[in-house]
């Protein structure tokens, strides 16, 4: 089985809001659904899993003003899907 983690630090700013996210199989990187100016967007983010912290700040996956949400991180990392205007 899978052993479980605690990330004990994330770099968020105020400003954004933290909703859902997903995690590749090894845990070396997150994907998170955030809210920025009540617009849904997704940023990632490396972990270090040893210590379960962040290995590097968030970074947007999206350009700026396109929405999504409810992130979904295939297990290798590789490929990504989420819903954004309504399609998956």
């Amino acid at each position: 089985g899978v052993e479980p983690r605690v990330l004990t630090s994330l770099p968020l700013t105020p400003d954004l809001a933290f909703d859902t996210f997903d995690c590749n199989e090894d845990f070396s990187e997150m994907v998170m659904e955030v809210r920025v100016d009540e617009t849904a967007t997704l940023f990632r983010m490396k972990l270090e899993t040893a210590a379960g912290a962040a290995a590097s700040a968030p970074e947007p996956l999206l350009p700026q003003g396109q929405g999504g949400m409810h992130p979904a991180l295939s297990p290798d990392g590789r490929r990504l899907a989420y819903v954004s205007g309504g399609a998956l």
